[in-house]
């Protein structure tokens, strides 16, 4: 499912704290219908582009930006007894 929440900025500090960069992806549902804009460098990038597209959705639209995690991350995120188990989708 799709969260909970209108608009919300999420998961920047998983790639803060490890100083690393990340990709980051928009969101935006729209009735049945939901979008996936990106990759971009950094949440302002984001930002900016929801701030053009937003006003071709409708008033009820919810959207999220987040940090895209590579297969590699989450199964070590996850520890090596969880990943062994772990169903990744690609």
């Amino acid at each position: 499912g799709f969260p909970p929440f209108q608009g919300k900025l999420a998961s920047l500090t998983f790639c803060q704290l490890r100083e690393q960069s990340c990709m980051y992806l928009l969101t935006i549902r729209d009735g049945l219908n939901t979008r996936h804009v990106g990759p971009y460098l950094s949440p302002k990038q984001a930002a900016d582009d929801l701030d053009r597209l937003l006003p071709l959705c409708g008033e009820r639209a919810r959207w999220l930006i987040h940090a895209l995690e590579s297969p590699a991350e989450l199964m070590a995120s996850l520890g090596a007894g969880a990943a062994r188990t772990a169903v990744v989708a690609v």
